[in-house]
């Protein structure tokens, strides 16, 4: 038998978005959502006198009535959300905690009790989304709660293990960068990172991605096998469908960032200046730029590897193709 109270009102004020859930550490079974353990809860206090969460906003008592746990949890000073909930799961942890569980329609709320008396409060609806979590400090009959620490907030600093990720990471993409001419570009490069949501971690990411850019961008450049690929230049000659004749422009600084398009029936050599786009799907750099803001042209280097002599490349221009060979 339980009354739920106002479920659908549940105050913006509790911690949104956290990623821990009360129900780690179980064995992962959703049977255990229907399963009463015939078990007191974790702390010296009897079934009979209930074992109570208390957090800033919220309080969750754990108690037992003819031998069948029940749940109150509710928002401070008194509003109740739900009123002696049963039945309730009841399951043991590896780190020597219980959690507590009530299973809804749309959500289902833990509280969870650790040996050293503090405590967790969480709602997670059935899309796996954390609605709400605090953290708070055991009490027992008769004790009145004190200010506690959150849990999250004792986790280890985790910045260095950040900053190696971050470096390996970044200086793989320095070599990259350098190898496919688009440049000393850390920002761009980090854009595509994705984040723990681990404060300390992400900081030691974020410097050792931009500490191993720089490293290997550079390393990239003094170890390259041939001592004249750095001041390379070629010209591509091709045509485009035997009526437009082209020749495109390489420089090892700055990359494919011209071409002369020369149509074979007239006297008058069109031209576009390039800038790089980024790859297709089969790793291959796009260089793209327009004539006179109207005729789209594009160049394909036909290669994943850093351009060089003998490399193919291919040309559209006005929606038209053709290829090239670089020399």
């Amino acid at each position: 038998m339980v009354t739920l109270i106002k479920w659908r009102e549940m105050p913006t004020k509790a911690v949104l978005g956290l990623s821990i859930l009360l129900i780690a550490g179980c064995d992962g079974n959703d049977s255990s959502q229907n399963q009463v353990v015939e078990q007191a809860p974790a702390a010296t206090a009897t079934p009979s006198q209930g074992l109570t969460c208390d957090t800033p906003n919220y309080f969750a008592e754990v108690a037992t009535d003819q031998g069948q746990f029940n749940l109150t949890f509710g928002e401070k000073p008194a509003e109740n959300i739900l009123l002696r909930a049963n039945p309730i799961s009841a399951v043991p942890n590896d780190d020597g905690s219980r959690t507590y569980g009530y299973a809804e329609a749309d959500a289902t709320t833990y509280t969870r009790f650790y040996p050293n008396g503090t405590c967790l409060v969480q709602v997670v609806g059935t899309d796996g989304n954390v609605v709400l979590e605090e953290a708070g400090q055991t009490v027992q009959p008769g004790a009145s709660a004190a200010p506690v620490e959150s849990p999250s907030a004792q986790q280890p600093d985790r910045f260095q293990d950040g900053y190696d990720s971050g470096y390996t990471i970044g200086y793989t993409e320095g070599e990259r960068f350098r190898r496919f001419d688009q440049g000393n570009n850390p920002e761009a490069a980090f854009a595509s990172a994705t984040m723990s949501g681990n404060e300390r971690y992400d900081q030691g990411y974020r410097e050792g991605f931009f500490a191993g850019f720089d490293e290997g961008y550079d390393t990239f450049i003094t170890t390259s096998p041939d001592p004249n690929q750095n001041n390379l230049a070629m010209s591509c000659p091709g045509n485009i469908q035997t009526d437009v004749d082209f020749m495109a422009y390489y420089t090892r600084e700055a990359g494919f960032n011209r071409i002369d398009l020369s149509p074979r029936q007239g006297t008058q050599t069109l031209t576009s200046n390039l800038a790089y786009e980024g790859k297709d799907v089969e790793g291959h750099g796009i260089w793209r730029g327009n004539v006179a803001q109207m005729a789209d042209v594009v160049l394909v280097h036909l290669s994943t590897l850093t351009p060089q002599r003998g490399d193919e490349v291919s040309v559209g221009y006005d929606n038209r193709w053709g290829r090239g060979n670089c020399r």
